[in-house]
């Protein structure tokens, strides 16, 4: 699932605050196609080789192929935070304040994600930690709630109203 998440992630940085996508057509599908190709790789041994269960929790142990697990984390989730400052960078007012705490949120998932599944991993050799990546997006929800709840975004009553004007 973590490399789902970084995908819609980053298409999620790439499209908002507008409903077009910003990344060309070809390179939107090579990215479906990679995270596919990964997630059918991570059912076999190939990107983590077996899983360790002891009294200290679950224990996933890198397979060869881990550092693209780890290359389309960095990609995905780097590449959403890119995208983010840019847009940052543009914006103002309202849309910059929403921004700001997108940033922070997903400033805040990145750290945590690469350090348990990067730094761990790679320089330390453990990856007790890399369980616990869907718990970090949820700090970036919480900081997505937020911006939902005080500054308007996404615009949910736009849509909840495009929404029921489309079923009725």
């Amino acid at each position: 699932i973590a490399l789902v998440i970084n995908l819609a992630f980053f298409l999620m940085a790439d499209t908002y605050p507008n409903l077009t996508m910003q990344t060309k057509t070809r390179t939107f599908w090579l990215a479906i196609v990679i995270t596919i190709i990964l997630a059918l790789l991570a059912q076999t041994d190939l990107i983590f080789s077996s899983v360790t269960i002891s009294g200290e929790g679950i224990k996933p142990n890198p397979g060869p192929l881990i550092p693209l697990f780890l290359l389309h984390t960095v990609l995905g989730l780097g590449g959403g935070l890119y995208k983010l400052i840019k847009k940052f960078k543009k914006s103002e007012g309202v849309e910059k304040d929403q921004i700001k705490i997108l940033l922070f949120g997903t400033f805040l998932m990145f750290l945590l994600i690469m350090l348990s599944n990067v730094v761990l991993v790679l320089v330390f050799k453990t990856s007790g930690f890399v369980s616990f990546l869907p718990l970090y997006t949820i700090v970036f929800t919480g900081f997505v709630s937020y911006a939902i709840a005080k500054h308007g975004l996404f615009n949910l009553k736009v849509l909840a109203t495009q929404l029921l004007v489309t079923v009725l």
